[in-house]
């Protein structure tokens, strides 16, 4: 089954996203994808996997029209496709995994044996600056990373104060206090 929901964004209406810039514009960040795709389901989610990125939408004042196409798969996977407007390119996709069965415990991350067996720690200084030199600017309500370890190619990040945990491609990232929803999830994307 699949059908398509509309909705409407811009910086008034959401004034928090001014501190997500990149190469001196405000982009939607990929979090936001992810949270208005959780906010479209009607069953708590287990997993979001598959998340890519292939268009920025800009944002400004002025409202911007994005479509959601939303795809049951029919066996608890929901797929999320998001359009600007009348551009057939997709902005952003990604899948939601409402039936847990289905995770092995190979498939679940738990963050002291990865942080043990980590090659490198990379601070969150660092970390922003290497952002800033590839044209990322991240105001402050987007600057949480405390800290991030590198295991191989995968990476783990720190964001202090825990409190709510999110799973995002089977990473169990734990989130800052006193954020916007949006601000939690795109601390968890956030790479160079």
């Amino acid at each position: 089954m699949k059908h398509v929901e509309q909705f409407r964004i811009s910086l008034r209406s959401a004034p928090y996203l001014v501190d997500h810039g990149f190469q001196d514009i405000v982009v939607l960040p990929g979090s936001f994808y992810i949270e208005k795709a959780l906010s479209l389901g009607n069953v708590p989610p287990r997993r979001v996997r598959q998340v890519t990125f292939q268009n920025p939408i800009i944002l400004s004042s002025e409202d911007t029209v994005i479509r959601v196409h939303v795809q049951d798969q029919g066996d608890g996977r929901v797929k999320y496709a998001f359009y600007e407007g009348g551009n057939e390119q997709c902005a952003a996709a990604l899948e939601i995994d409402h039936d847990g069965s289905r995770l092995t415990g190979e498939e679940r991350f738990a963050i002291e044996p990865f942080q043990a067996g980590a090659q490198a720690v990379i601070p969150s200084e660092a970390f922003y600056e290497r952002l800033r030199e590839n044209g990322n600017q991240y105001g402050p309500r987007f600057q949480k990373v405390c800290g991030i370890w590198r295991n191989g190619n995968a990476f783990g990040k720190d964001f202090g104060h825990k409190r709510e945990g999110w799973e995002f491609s089977g990473f169990d990232h734990t989130i800052g206090r006193g954020l916007h929803p949006g601000e939690r999830k795109d601390i968890c994307a956030q790479s160079d």
